[in-house]
């Protein structure tokens, strides 16, 4: 508060209205040390003394000059009772005001106090009609010393304490501090816009609540404050505080060393310690990593992850592995009952109860009533129990089923970053403990055409899985009955191969699989069984006439003759461009050059295709020419630029003459335009070096280019 917001009533201004603490006034003389240029507080509860002799462990304001409060009525801060206290009905007799704590807004204008008594206990109250009223409605909540606060360099770290008696203690230290009204139970977000862009240590109660309020505040101050961090002060007793911690001797430069972020190490890789995969099912389950099993309802992924468990329990090995010793798995499994389904299929499978624990709900402490109550399992939050349950039950494996049952609420279960920063941490436990993560995840409703898309939500689980197990019906088995698991995904090792199983009851109708061997079948034809043949596989009618024209013919035909045999409208161009496909793909081959025939001709039993060139881009290409060349501009022939469709540079006809390029793949010819031809005699005089070194043949007219023609050259 300054004091331009007092009126002239409240000021010590003369003899007649002198400070009551001191007895100075703002018209004394100066220079005697006796003035007082305070004023008494609008409600009379408190007068504002400027001598600091007689304030003794009040704290000044932010008033200008600095001024003391102290308290009239009963006890003062300073020491002294300067009145009677006023009688109150809400105050117990047996009582009595231990300390009084002001919470001001920005500019210093007293918004409410909290008085601590003895025995101890707290009561906020603010002034209303010149009477202290001993409740909040209405009233704003701030932090404590908030004018202090905001005066105090951005740059300095903010120590955050449950009560106001830590940060008076922690001011003393000549640290900055505050705290919110009510203890550790009462938190407001509201607060965290007071504490944006700073750096924020959290010093709780060593107890249950001092716990939750650091969680709670951390969660708050998200997006807001720099940096949160959380110090548990050494040696403190149930309950205790960092006013205990100061009390026994701790001082400010340990308490700054203890909240000072530690070094960050950075990891390389020589000092890392190369480890083996080590599988609890080849190929397919790895420890220390996460998998994810995909399938449709009821095609058996649950029956089939329960017939793992009672192998793993038993130390029996699974298909093509051998016994090894018994471990333990977790079973997390929300969606089912654990006496009715889980626990029966699990006696089905032959698993061995004691090494199976079953976690979905957690004992937690309800830290106002000290009541225990149950709630479900949730990531990432609750990555640590997950912690403690490994251990407990000495797991190999984790069976998360399914997988997005357990993701918290928070998370975005469409949203990529928001999968991925949760699994991280689900994935690093597992790496931490050398123990196996299986979530297990539904498919969409229509298939997507990439396989790796059909797992239901974000594709980051796919993503984030190291292998991925597909649970399809087996076509080969009893509809409704069987499956086949399909290895799809393995960024470890190759792709192992696809199991069937087949599902059955036992005599009280609980269902489990036994194995049946591997599928002959391909994981395409597994995964997609009503899709059409692969591209590569299917021919059209086009293709089907090509080769029964080749096949019609002992030797190998140009395409023009090709082109007449054949009883379509397709261009010659189009036909080029499919016989070279067809070259390249193995099914023809072109035992002389622009010639073409069926891949297995008898009658070219011997002959291989022709070695390609190395094609390259030409750009605006100068070639020397020998002595016996005609310069080009000696030429009486245009030059004509031409445009390549597969994206090389343009050039000219005259430049490409005198390349010395005897084969061109069909991929890079373009049209051009004049044709290079001549009607005779042969061999022709004073031609191009391309046309006389690549050769003439008679096309029924005249003399052609055997590379020019038809139209086309490589650019």
């Amino acid at each position: 508060m300054t004091n331009a917001r007092v009126n002239n009533q409240q000021r010590f201004l003369t003899s007649s209205s002198a400070c009551p603490i001191c007895g100075g006034y703002e018209r004394t003389r100066r220079g005697n040390g006796e003035r007082c240029a305070g004023y008494m507080s609008s409600d009379g509860e408190y007068a504002h003394c400027t001598r600091d002799e007689y304030a003794g462990a009040i704290e000044p304001t932010d008033a200008s000059p600095p001024t003391y409060p102290h308290k009239m009525h009963g006890p003062c801060t300073c020491g002294v009772n300067h009145r009677p206290a006023r009688p109150s009905q809400n105050r117990k007799p047996d009582r009595r005001v231990e300390k009084e704590y002001p919470y001001y807004d920005e500019e210093g204008n007293l918004l409410f106090k909290v008085i601590r008594y003895d025995p101890k206990d707290f009561r906020p109250c603010h002034a209303q009609n010149g009477r202290w009223i001993f409740s909040m409605e209405g009233v704003r909540h701030v932090l404590y010393r908030l004018p202090d606060l905001r005066k105090a360099d951005p740059a300095h770290t903010v120590y955050l304490s449950p009560s106001e008696k830590d940060v008076d203690n922690l001011r003393k230290l000549g640290l900055v501090s505050t705290c919110n009204c009510g203890g550790d139970q009462n938190w407001r977000d509201e607060y965290s816009a007071s504490l944006k862009g700073r750096d924020v240590v959290l010093l709780p109660h060593n107890d249950l609540s001092g716990k939750k309020w650091a969680a709670d505040v951390t969660r708050s101050l998200q997006g807001s404050a720099k940096s949160v961090r959380t110090v548990h002060l050494p040696g403190l007793g149930d309950h205790g505080d960092v006013s205990d911690w100061i009390a026994t001797g701790g001082a400010r430069e340990e308490l700054e060393k203890l909240a000072s972020p530690p070094k960050r190490r950075f990891t390389y890789a020589s000092e890392v310690q190369e480890q083996e995969i080590e599988w609890l099912w080849k190929g397919r389950i790895a420890r220390g990593c996460f998998a994810l099993a995909v399938g449709d309802a009821g095609v058996g992924k649950g029956l089939s992850t329960i017939k793992m468990i009672g192998a793993i329990t038993k130390g029996k090995g699974l298909p093509g592995e051998v016994d090894r010793p018994p471990a333990g798995v977790i079973l997390m499994s929300p969606e089912e009952s654990a006496s009715r389904t889980l626990v029966p299929r699990l006696k089905a499978a032959d698993a061995d109860l004691e090494k199976v624990l079953l976690l979905t709900m957690v004992d937690e402490l309800d830290p106002t009533t000290g009541e225990t109550y149950q709630r479900p399992m949730s990531f990432p939050e609750d990555v640590h129990i997950l912690r403690e349950a490994m251990e407990d039950a000495g797991a190999v494996l984790v069976v998360i089923d399914p997988i997005l049952s357990l993701l918290s609420g928070k998370v975005d279960a469409y949203k990529n970053h928001a999968v991925r920063q949760a699994l991280m941490q689900l994935m690093s436990t597992a790496e931490q403990y050398n123990c196996a993560v299986l979530g297990i995840i539904h498919t969409i409703k229509t298939p997507h055409p990439n396989v790796l898309f059909r797992s239901s939500s974000s594709s980051a689980f796919i993503e984030m899985a190291r292998t991925a197990l597909f649970f399809v019906p087996d076509p080969d088995g009893e509809a409704g009955q069987s499956g086949v698991i399909v290895n799809y995904k393995n960024n470890l090792v190759k792709h192992a191969a696809s199991e069937r199983y087949a599902i059955h009851e036992n005599e009280k109708h609980i269902g489990y699989i036994t194995w049946k061997g591997e599928s002959s079948r391909t994981r395409d034809e597994l995964l997609n069984p009503h899709s059409p043949a692969p591209a590569e596989s299917r021919t059209s009618e086009k293709e089907d006439g090509l080769m029964a024209v080749l096949k019609g013919s002992e030797q190998a035909m140009t395409v023009e003759e090709i082109h007449k045999l054949l009883d379509t409208k397709q261009s010659l161009d189009a036909l080029t461009k499919m016989l070279q496909r067809k070259v390249e793909q193995g099914t023809l081959i072109r035992p002389e050059r622009g010639k073409f025939t069926y891949s297995g001709n008898p009658s070219y039993a011997d002959t291989p295709n022709p070695t390609e060139e190395p094609q390259s881009d030409i750009q605006n290409v100068q070639c020397p020419m020998s002595n016996s060349e005609t310069p080009l501009a000696q030429l009486d022939m245009p030059l004509h630029d031409v445009q390549s469709t597969n994206g090389h540079k343009v050039t000219s006809e005259g430049a490409l003459k005198q390349l010395d390029i005897l084969d061109i793949g069909h991929s890079d010819m373009v049209k051009i335009s004049p044709s290079t031809a001549y009607d005779g005699p042969y061999p022709p005089e004073n031609r191009l070096t391309l046309c006389h070194q690549a050769g003439w043949h008679w096309n029924g007219e005249r003399y052609v280019c055997n590379v020019c023609y038809p139209l086309e050259v490589a650019v």
